[in-house]
């Protein structure tokens, strides 16, 4: 894990809203490798929880690139739908 997120930190010098190649890599690590990487993890998590819907999500944007992108565990049941709290804010940038 430490090596995707310094490779995902690495590429956020190189940020911009555009789908180019350094943000097309850096969303592939995000959704596919880091939340991978967690969710292969989640059954310890689920047991001690006992929340047997508990999942990952990683994402980067939808269209333009987020400047932040983030990785959750969340219940299906619980939290089915992510609303960024930026969104919540009222912030332009993202």
């Amino acid at each position: 894990m430490r090596d995707l997120l310094e490779d995902v930190l690495l590429l956020q010098s190189e940020w911009t809203r555009f789908n180019d190649a350094p943000m097309q890599q850096r969303g592939h690590l995000v959704r596919d490798s880091c939340a991978g990487w967690i969710g292969e993890r989640l059954d310890p998590l689920r047991s001690a929880s006992r929340r047997a819907d508990l999942d990952v999500e990683g994402q980067d944007g939808q269209g333009n690139k987020a400047r932040v992108p983030w990785v959750r565990i969340f219940s299906r049941e619980l939290s089915p739908l992510c609303q960024p709290l930026v969104r919540h804010l009222g912030s332009s940038d993202y």
